[in-house]
């Protein structure tokens, strides 16, 4: 499995025009390499490409050639190039040898001693509009058929990552302008990047980028990112952390739950997400199921009141307020019912 993974994430398979690795014309600028570089390159990628992927791949067919002819013709290209270069010229970025280790984001947010929290409001929260906005209908009626199916996909943080654990710009204008992705999920924390844990700023740094090639490519529609910010935002350093589901449903006051999902909202909000897979709605009913605690208990009354006042805590009036997110009620029907107590045997 980890030489699967290994393989996968490696930046130049989604390079160029989607169907394995373009050839080289027009490129820009290439830097010149030494023979005896040229050599040793082209020795160490055919090597590991025979290591990784056993010579053979049923979506990736180029030859081991082809391989060791673009490593030693490329250049790492960054954001502010992509955008400022003529669409559909190549890009091609620079496969390192060394993998770094994660460390920690150094940057930390500013603090406040206190701050007033809204009123809770039983009656306000938790409800729907009782129809899909004009300007969403109209946006969905602009789309084709093709940037339609491009919205309904959602691929991993990491497809976005080169080995570095930075943006690889040759798989963000690939997933965005040639696949026309709609969403991106989870934190690079998860996904070789370059932190194991990120500070909402520089999660945000990362999902303008992003924001910046989708609104000038593809479908033109910005990405709706998503995380599981089910305990408060609890892949974003420094965010507030609360209990689980289940510590807070032993309150009995719903208010609680309206306010872990405000406030983990915030959090998920300021990192450049929009949607946030929480609360967990799975009713209780086998205890040997490990995810128990992450719901509001065994009690249907108890745990739909918890996840209305959770709902209306992460939404809010989201069209007004930057600070709310979209919840999404999880997991499915019978999820807390496994028929072992193993995840998924339901």
């Amino acid at each position: 499995a980890n030489d699967i993974n290994e393989f996968t994430r490696r930046p130049s398979r989604v390079v160029g025009g989607g169907q394995g690795l373009p050839t080289l014309h027009n490129r820009p600028e290439v830097g010149e390499t030494t023979a005896a570089q040229t050599e040793a390159s082209a020795s160490s990628v055919s090597e590991n490409f025979r290591i990784h992927n056993g010579g053979q791949d049923a979506g990736f067919t180029e030859s081991v050639n082809e391989w060791e002819r673009l490593l030693v013709a490329t250049k790492t290209v960054g954001l502010p190039e992509l955008l400022d270069r003529p669409h559909g010229s190549p890009v091609f970025e620079a496969l390192p040898t060394e993998t770094n280790s994660m460390h920690f984001d150094p940057s930390n947010p500013l603090t406040i001693d206190s701050y007033q929290a809204p009123e809770y409001n039983r009656l306000a929260v938790g409800d729907r509009p009782d129809k899909i906005a004009e300007d969403v209908w109209r946006l969905v009626e602009s789309l084709s058929l093709e940037e339609k199916v491009g919205q309904m996909q959602q691929i991993h943080v990491s497809q976005l990552l080169d080995r570095s654990g930075h943006l690889n710009a040759s798989a963000v204008e690939y997933w965005i302008s040639k696949k026309m992705v709609g969403s991106v999920v989870d934190s690079p924390g998860n996904g070789q990047g370059e932190y194991a844990w990120y500070s909402a700023a520089t999660l945000a740094n990362l999902t303008n980028s992003v924001q910046q090639v989708a609104l000038a490519q593809g479908s033109r529609v910005p990405v709706l990112w998503g995380l599981d910010s089910v305990r408060g935002a609890n892949f974003v350093k420094h965010a507030a952390m609360f209990p689980a589901g289940i510590g807070i449903a032993a309150t009995f006051q719903p208010k609680h739950a309206y306010e872990a999902g405000r406030i983990a909202a915030r959090d998920t909000r300021a990192a450049g997400y929009q949607w946030a897979f929480a609360p967990s709605a799975d009713l209780n009913v086998e205890k040997r199921w490990a995810h128990n605690y992450l719901g509001f208990g065994e009690d249907p009354l108890l745990l739909s009141s918890m996840v209305r006042g959770s709902v209306g805590g992460y939404q809010g009036e989201y069209r007004g307020d930057r600070a709310r997110v979209a919840a999404c009620v999880k997991n499915f029907i019978g999820s807390g019912v496994p028929f072992n107590g193993k995840e998924r045997s339901a």
